[in-house]
């Protein structure tokens, strides 16, 4: 990274493809962890997959719709 004349630092080539290959790297990986994630439920016939902090969802389950499911901590 060159600075020039500015307090703007200017990206290479290098840096850019440098990121490039790590956005697309972390891309991959988070694609290929999704996958494997879903495989895994479609095998044990999971019906939802809940992302994020179920904590909330666990104890209002009682008072809607949600109480067919099973949360676990």
């Amino acid at each position: 990274m060159k600075q020039l004349g500015t307090s703007k630092i200017k990206d290479t080539s290098e840096i850019k493809r440098l990121r490039l290959k790590r956005r697309n790297y972390i891309r991959d990986y988070l694609h290929k962890a999704s996958w494997e994630i879903v495989d895994l439920a479609v095998e044990n016939k999971v019906s939802a997959i809940v992302i994020g902090d179920i904590k909330i969802l666990s104890k209002a389950a009682s008072l809607s719709l949600l109480s067919k499911y099973q949360f676990r901590d």
